[in-house]
């Protein structure tokens, strides 16, 4: 008897150990299986907060690029070749792109920013709120664990002996009937998900991912594309600063075609790796990418085209700003929002490769797939027409198929076994009843919500309700059993089942052994006649129903049709008026269920959470925390055996405080959205597409403003006056001029000489382009050649020592020769002349004379940032021997460096800035000249008695106009412009400067000279050149004239001039006569010293210009 007792005490001792390791390794595999729920949540939220992440990085170092570009990539156009025409154009295309780039970049950092910041945002509410590890309750631990008293309570089982009930244990023993349920419940009721669905798409903290994925889904996908569109913008921004730089600056062409393919091809390359569309819509592409900058090309070369080829330019630049609005609307048209079967509202450019990255579930199907129509429920209010197409396309059609089908199969094989149980007696199985009774209550029920989602035409009965069939034939459509419908237990007593259905179904009923006795016992019964059997019944065609299979499949079941319930009230929401769509957001997320544990009161929506949810934020030891485990029932997600197939459970709480509860509707959305807030009437999901809609739009208009502006001088040209006859303008012939015109006029070209050629000069990638050449007959034979950030000095002395001596050989060789052997040294002079002139002889200056100047470079270094922005103009001021200064005009035309020259000089460079008020536009030439009299009297300034005259920059794009400064205590003259033949003129007029320059108190040597802006007057109106002939390289002669060359060159009509102003007694300046200089080079700089007229002339292929010198006539010498 002791051994006895001691065995069974063992043996309860053994078993209980083992069912409490048991539980608890369940519990632990439900713990980590959670975890993974949570990870899943947390890997889903890092794929867009990491992708931000690298979109930000990327984003700021090109809107940085923009900015660096903006302020520091200026194009100086105009500027140094003194341009009546600049093209203004080029620097719209530039800015403007830049401009476009940094809105797209701009953007896409913003929407960014969103997208990383809400991602993250609803993860955390969602692990915090949602997805919650499995807590056991108090009544679960009491319940996994035993007590030694309960040994005591098994009577003379205490004493049993184990053979004794070696054949009940055999009779129980069941797991070979359990393992041949298992596999004929797989092959009934289809439990596997098919091939083509995914298993973790269905799971719920996955679906409600999807629905919060709305609030940046869209976000990421346009931050990605503004990103992309920003930085082809600023490729093509990019290729027109090179166009202007090379092209319109250093006249390299073929270095600016270079360019202008490479960097579209640039972004042409990046479109195919971004987007993915039919072949022809990449060759579209290419043409629109390229046609710009190559257009752009075009123009600004031909405006160095001689002849009418000089204007065609201007019929190009409309078709440029055309094709950029072309190419915004075709972007907007790639980048357009496109409807997907899972885009849940959201508005997605599903072009571009990158946004198909986030669906990692596959739930995106291409936009081109047909769409199934469906029948919307008879009597349904939604507010407004309703898109039936609308339904089935939210869901995948693969997974909503599968779960359709999954369904009626799981559903036809209940029906089926209800009808067997129900014509079996089971009134002598009281608990077995009960729980049948319940099983078929929630059976009724989810037949009610799948019928609701097959008249919605969302889930299928198996005869195709997309295609707008009712039902019936299915097992939703057969009838129900009355005592299920009635929803008693009354079935027990029996009923009768047509012998085909009983020749499949077999039921499994069990009887427990009281206590102290363990175990049980099972049986098998036929419903049709009543057969029974104590083993597993075998043969073909034979099933076995036992409660817990049917409890399964009625949990299976249930959770395929909440998958499809909640993708149907998304859709409803999608598409039903606004008010039923956020009053939807005010209940929550609603089943179509009237099971307890899914319903929500509307008056107080108190949503149901997990044991461990509720009291998060309460010790363990709370008695709030007991009271609320201890009342509330076991969550169902915690009793299935590892967690089942779902995160959590939504049960309810018995627990009447919302202080304890969650809301999904909290997981959803940060703040409560009402009808009458103008932010709910536009999902999140659609917002980014209309901001960039809108951008996109902004845009356009740009490019049709630039297209309208610059179409009307082309419009002009073709329709030109309209008849009118244009009032006649001056007689250039006879324009009323000085005595001295008639004995100046002539043609310089017979009398020049090269003296330095165009390959002296140092090598370097770009050809000397000078923009200003100075020369005085106190600095000897040194002469200065002003680059854009360079001057050059070039030693004379060799060059006019041997002229002079030659010279004066021939003079005396004319004194003696006699009448016979003139017509002999005539006709050498013209021979020397003309092999001159043609560059075959009069000796050129040696390479090693012209070097740059180390006095100018020492002056420039003083003001590094006046040097970094370039010359603009030079010229001389030289008052006592040996004593001058060198004026460099800074690019702007708004600063003046006057470094000192000669070894006598001691004193530093001087910085002036004019200043003349928001008209001011600054000089493009300035000139220094001895100071002239007025009425008798001299006006000294504090420069050194010199004035500084100055041509500005033109305030209009017809004709600049052209002044001539002097520093005084005088107003400020006025100029104004009249028109003849259709063409503008230019006038000298003076103008005066106020203020004094002090050097002598200025230490800094920084001086601003303010015009005035008021008390102005009209000055002496005369007509110097034509249009498009600008006078240029001033230079002073004597006290009495002064020198101007004007523009033109190589693609200009008729020879350029050397124009000649001389004073009148009154004070004023009249043009006195003209020279043409030869033809074939364009002449872009000149001075005048030791009876010469020094030009600077460049040619097409040299390293730099060609210096030629031309004898003055003797009267002008006079007046120097």
């Amino acid at each position: 008897m002791e051994d006895l007792f001691g065995y069974n005490r063992g043996n309860f001792f053994y078993d209980q150990k083992m069912r409490i390791e048991r539980e608890y390794q369940e519990q632990d595999m439900r713990i980590k299986q959670f975890l993974l729920y949570r990870e899943d949540v947390r890997d889903l939220s890092e794929l867009t907060v990491k992708k931000m992440d690298s979109y930000l990085l990327i984003t700021l170092l090109e809107i940085g690029g923009c900015l660096d570009m903006l302020m520091h990539g200026v194009l100086h156009i105009g500027e140094r070749e003194n341009d009546l025409d600049p093209p203004t154009w080029l620097l719209w295309l530039y800015v403007i792109s830049l401009a476009e780039a940094f809105v797209y970049l701009f953007l896409s950092a913003w929407l960014a920013i969103h997208a990383s910041v809400s991602a993250h945002s609803f993860s955390v509410r969602l692990l915090t709120q949602f997805v919650r590890l499995p807590i056991a309750s108090k009544d679960q631990m009491n319940a996994a664990s035993a007590v030694a008293t309960e040994y005591e309570g098994y009577g003379v089982d205490m004493l049993r002996v184990p053979m004794w009930q070696k054949q009940a244990a055999r009779l129980a023993t069941t797991d070979d009937a359990s393992e041949s349920l298992a596999s004929q419940d797989s092959a009934v009721a289809g439990l596997a998900l098919a091939q083509q669905a995914n298993p973790a798409a269905a799971l719920k903290h996955v679906r409600l991912y999807r629905d919060l994925q709305n609030n940046w889904q869209a976000h990421d996908a346009y931050a990605r594309a503004c990103l992309a569109l920003g930085t082809y913008k600023m490729i093509h921004a990019l290729a027109y600063y090179t166009i202007g730089l090379l092209v319109i600056e250093l006249r390299a062409p073929w270095a600016g075609l270079g360019c202008a393919l490479v960097l579209p091809m640039l972004a042409w390359l990046l479109i195919r790796l971004d987007l993915y569309f039919a072949s022809y819509m990449y060759v579209i592409g290419a043409l629109l990418l390229m046609t710009g900058p190559l257009f752009a090309l075009l123009a600004a070369t031909m405006r160095f085209l001689p002849g009418p080829f000089k204007s065609a330019h201007q019929f190009l630049v409309p078709v440029i700003f055309a094709m950029h609005a072309v190419l915004i609307v075709c972007i907007g048209f790639v980048a357009r929002a496109e409807k997907t079967s899972e885009s849940r509202g959201a508005a997605l450019p599903t072009r571009f490769r990158s946004v198909l990255y986030l669906d990692v579930f596959g739930w995106m199907t291409s936009p081109e797939e047909p769409e199934v129509a469906v029948v919307p429920a008879a009597g349904r209010e939604t507010g407004r027409s309703v898109d039936s197409s609308d339904i089935c396309r939210e869901m995948p059609s693969h997974l909503r198929e599968a779960l359709s089908e999954e369904c009626n199969g799981l559903g036809a094989q209940l029906l089926l076994e209800f009808r067997g149980w129900e014509v079996t007696d089971l009134r002598q199985l009281p608990n077995l009843c009960t729980r049948l009774g319940q099983l078929q209550q929630e059976f009724v029920r989810l037949r009610r919500d799948f019928a609701a989602l097959v008249r919605e035409g969302f889930a299928s009965d198996g005869s195709g309700v997309c295609e707008g069939e009712e039902e019936g034939g299915s097992w939703i459509g057969e009838a129900l059993p009355p005592s299920a419908q009635a929803g008693s237990s009354s079935a027990c007593s029996g009923g009768r089942l047509s012998s085909e259905e009983c020749a499949v179904v077999w039921l499994r009923l069990e009887w427990h052994l009281a206590p102290p006795a363990q175990g049980s016992i099972s049986w098998y019964v036929q419903p049709g006649t009543s057969e029974r059997f104590s083993n597993n019944p075998e043969g073909p065609g034979v099933f076995v129903s036992d409660l817990d299979g049917v409890t399964d499949r009625v949990d299976q079941l249930r959770e395929r049709i909440d998958a499809l319930a909640t993708a149907a009230r998304e859709a409803r929401s999608m598409r039903g008026s606004r008010g039923s769509r956020f009053s939807r957001v005010r209940r929550g997320l609603v089943a179509l269920s009237g099971a307890p544990s899914l319903v929500r009161s509307r008056e107080r929506p108190v949503p149901a959470v997990s044991a461990a949810a509720g009291a998060v934020n309460q010790p363990l030891s709370s008695p709030l925390l007991d009271s609320v485990v201890d009342e509330a029932p076991a969550s169902q997600a915690q009793e299935t055996r590892f967690g089942g197939r779902e995160s959590v459970d939504v049960g309810a709480v018995a627990a009447g405080d919302a202080t304890w509860s969650y809301s999904e509707t909290a997981a959803q959305t940060f703040h409560p959205r009402r009808d009458d807030r103008r932010e709910s009437r536009r999902p999140p999901g659609q917002v980014p597409w209309r901001i960039f809609l809108n951008v996109s739009g902004m845009l356009v208009s740009v490019w049709v403003v630039g297209v309208a502006w610059y179409a009307i001088t082309p419009l002009s040209m073709l329709v030109g006056t309209g008849g009118k006859k244009p009032e006649p303008g001056p007689d250039w012939d006879k324009v009323e001029a000085t005595s001295l015109r008639a004995t100046l006029q002539g043609e310089l070209g017979g009398s020049g000489r090269r003296v330095l050629s165009g390959d002296s000069w140092p090598a370097r990638p770009v050809p000397v382009r000078p923009v200003g050449m100075v020369c005085h007959a106190q600095q000897g034979g040194r002469l200065l050649v002003a680059e854009r950030f360079a001057v050059y000095e070039i030693d004379l002395g060799f060059w006019l020592d041997n002229n002079n001596d030659n010279n004066d050989s021939n003079n005396k060789k004319k004194k003696n020769n006699n009448d016979n052997n003139n017509n002999d040294n005539n006709n050498n002079n013209d021979n020397n002349n003309n092999n001159a002139v043609h560059g075959l002889g009069g000796g050129q200056v040696p390479t090693s004379h012209l070097q740059q100047s180390a006095e100018v470079h020492e002056c420039l270094a003083h003001e590094p940032q006046f040097h970094s922005e370039g010359l603009a103009a030079i010229s001389l001021e030289c008052s006592d021997p040996g004593s001058c200064w060198l004026l460099l005009l800074g690019s702007r035309g708004a600063e003046v460096l006057r470094c000192p020259l000669g070894p006598g000089q001691s004193s530093r460079p001087r910085l002036v800035r004019l200043d003349g008020g928001p008209s001011f536009a600054g000089f493009r030439a300035i000139m220094a000249a001895p100071p002239q009299q007025h009425g008798g009297s001299s006006q000294k300034l504090a420069t050194g008695g010199h004035r500084w005259w100055g041509v500005p920059k033109g305030g209009s794009c017809a004709a600049p106009v052209q002044l001539r400064v002097q520093f005084g205590s005088r107003p400020i003259a006025s100029a104004q412009k009249f028109s003849s033949w259709g063409r503008q003129h230019e006038e000298v007029v003076e103008l005066y400067l106020t203020g004094e320059v002090d050097w002598a108190e200025s230490e800094a040597g920084r001086r601003t000279l303010r015009m005035a802006d008021s008390s102005l007057r009209q000055a002496a109106k005369h007509a110097v050149v034509q249009a498009g002939a600008e006078a240029h390289a001033l230079q002073g002669i004597g006290r009495q004239s002064f020198l101007g060359l004007s523009d033109g060159g190589l693609d200009s009509e008729g020879p350029q001039m050397l124009h000649t102003w001389t004073a009148l007694p009154d004070g004023r300046f009249r043009h006195a006569a003209a020279w043409g200089l030869p033809e074939g080079r364009s002449w872009t700089a000149g001075c005048s010293a030791h009876g010469h007229f020094w030009a600077l002339g460049g040619t097409d292929g040299a390293m730099g210009p060609e210096l030629w010198s031309f004898d003055l006539p003797e009267p002008l010498v006079t007046l120097g």
